[in-house]
């Protein structure tokens, strides 16, 4: 948890903020404290690897209600030490909780959603489906057309997020429980999702599309450029990536990475391997410590013919700086798991998944892709831009956080 605080300006402002995963680069930034307490399932003895997402969903529910009272009451009542009390709490969406504190100290609470805003609408609406008997997902049903669900017109059964667990509700019972925050914030810009964030504003007013939130970081000039450190990467980077691709030649290079929750079995990568090495193209392939998820006692390794085959025009690394890696000049397609961050950075770099493939419609169809993506890389400009559509709604939120 971060805090924001002045110890020597007692009105200050002080947000509260609740990320997932936590922000410790944040440290670098002026007027940030940092508070902690136990996720509960963190045991592994590797600290560089995250914990379980679903297990830490379920300690979530069950513990930090309670823990964050705690913490909050704690910075109340510690106005001898010169911290400011709490004015706003800032959470991520699936910390719901959040709101509860929030309403027991008379602050104002936005939950922060890293979804797309169509995401987000699936979420909220996956009672409904399971009620309607749209569950579980199969061959017949999958094709299902869900027009019922507002600003989701033409979307099917299996383009909804998480159907295909039944009989989890995380984070249905998250989404659902967005409209007691005093504002919901999302990672998207209007002219992307127009048609679901109007759906959105109608069941809740105060509704904040702020993004490509990493677009709208770079935008901002500052005199140390303390912002330009942030990063909530999991994994630590290996920089060595873009020296490797300054050797490439321009747009010839596939990047593949499958984001942080994605998760292959041994058989799954090996046939990823295979098609990587008969499309004879350069590669730069991201692939996780915890990327492969093996049977007990079962290892996993690539090819080792893969791995001579393609020694000349590939690299594999574990993690990347991924914005940086799109809008290298030697970047021709993303072959991408389709993660919403991964689709609002590719699509600000001007890349269409998939560019550098071999295309059954032949050169006209890439031709077209092309255009496509470099007309959404001018969407997310005008929506950056001074008097954009995210610029204006992030000075909306701010001026309504500091006015509460």
């Amino acid at each position: 948890m971060a805090t924001n605080y002045s110890p020597t300006v007692k009105n200050k402002p002080h947000a509260v903020c609740i990320p997932w995963p936590p922000l410790p680069a944040t440290a670098s930034l002026p007027d940030f404290r940092f508070e902690t307490f136990s996720d509960g399932v963190s045991t592994s003895p590797d600290a560089d690897t995250p914990p379980e997402p679903f297990a830490l969903c379920e300690s979530s529910r069950r513990n930090f209600l309670t823990t964050l009272r705690v913490l909050v009451n704690k910075i109340n009542n510690s106005s001898r030490e010169g911290v400011p009390a709490v004015t706003c709490i800032v959470s991520d969406g699936v910390m719901p909780f959040t709101t509860v504190i929030a309403k027991e100290i008379g602050v104002p609470c936005m939950v922060f959603w890293v979804v797309s805003a169509c995401g987000f609408m699936g979420y909220k609406h996956h009672r409904q489906i399971k009620e309607r008997g749209l569950l579980p997902l199969n061959d017949g049903n999958k094709d299902t057309i869900m027009d019922w669900i507002p600003g989701l017109k033409g979307t099917r059964l299996r383009d909804i997020p998480h159907v295909e667990y039944v009989n989890y509700d995380f984070p249905t019972k998250e989404a659902e429980e967005a409209v007691k925050a005093s504002g919901i914030i999302l990672n998207t810009f209007e002219t992307l999702e127009k048609h679901v964030l109007d759906a959105i504003t109608s069941m809740h007013p105060h509704v904040y599309p702020i993004g490509p939130i990493h677009m709208l970081l770079n935008s901002i000039e500052e005199k140390n450029g303390a912002l330009k450190s942030i990063a909530s990467n999991l994994w630590e980077e290996e920089l060595h990536c873009l020296q490797w691709l300054n050797s490439m030649r321009p747009n010839s290079v596939v990047y593949i990475s499958f984001g942080t929750s994605v998760f292959l079995t041994p058989d799954q990568l090996t046939e990823f391997a295979w098609g990587i090495s008969n499309s004879n193209h350069p590669f730069l392939w991201i692939i996780r410590p915890d990327l492969v998820v093996a049977g007990d006692g079962e290892g996993w390794a690539l090819p080792p013919v893969f791995l001579e085959n393609t020694r000349e025009r590939g690299l594999i690394a574990s993690w990347c700086p991924q914005e940086k890696v799109l809008n290298h000049s030697s970047i021709g397609g993303f072959f991408t798991s389709c993660g919403w961050n991964s689709v609002l950075e590719s699509i600000s770099a001007g890349r269409g998944s998939g560019e550098a493939c071999e295309r059954v419609d032949g050169e006209r169809e890439g031709k077209r892709v092309e255009e496509k993506a470099m007309e959404w890389k001018e969407m997310v400009g005008q929506a950056i831009s001074t008097s954009g559509s995210s610029t204006l709604n992030f000075d909306n939120l701010v001026v309504k956080l500091m006015s509460s």
